[in-house]
């Protein structure tokens, strides 16, 4: 299982050494997610909005929550569970935390957690790997953890 995980991580790295224009064909040919590009960086609102759509489109597998507090602009906190709950409660399984945008222009964390967040929403049941991850784990997924800072650059 770790090596499994670790293949989905270095993956989901590849956000920030491979051009955006590379990912675009294959997301519009998939049909799976709404008009977002990975060739530019997104806002706190377009993270926002990309969040709940994942939560509305997977209700099985992500929910979206505000960690409890604000930033001092009053953006919430957001946090993206992903697993599979007809197989069990997120807090009764082994987790695993992944957050991005944790210092003022770091940019490339947040998308890597958004794509990570798509990639397992949109391939459960399609891939095994990921099908067993989350048939078997919790995924907390923190796209901005200084919800701000890219907004104010």
């Amino acid at each position: 299982m770790r090596i499994r995980f670790a293949k989905l991580l270095v993956l989901s790295a590849l956000l920030l050494i491979v051009p955006g224009s590379f990912w675009m064909p294959c997301a519009q040919a998939q049909g799976t997610r709404p008009d977002i590009r990975w060739d530019k960086y997104h806002l706190f609102d377009e993270v926002t909005s990309y969040s709940r759509y994942l939560a509305n489109e997977y209700p099985n597998l992500v929910s979206l929550e505000s960690a409890g507090y604000t930033t001092m602009k009053q953006r919430d906190i957001w946090v993206l569970t992903i697993t599979n709950r007809e197989t069990g409660a997120p807090e009764d399984k082994p987790g695993f935390f992944l957050d991005g945008g944790t210092h003022n222009q770091e940019y490339g964390g947040s998308e890597t957690c958004l794509y990570t967040a798509w990639y397992l929403a949109t391939q459960y049941g399609n891939d095994p790997e990921v099908t067993e991850l989350l048939d078997t784990r919790t995924i907390y997924i923190m796209p901005r953890k200084d919800a701000d800072a890219p907004d104010m650059v």
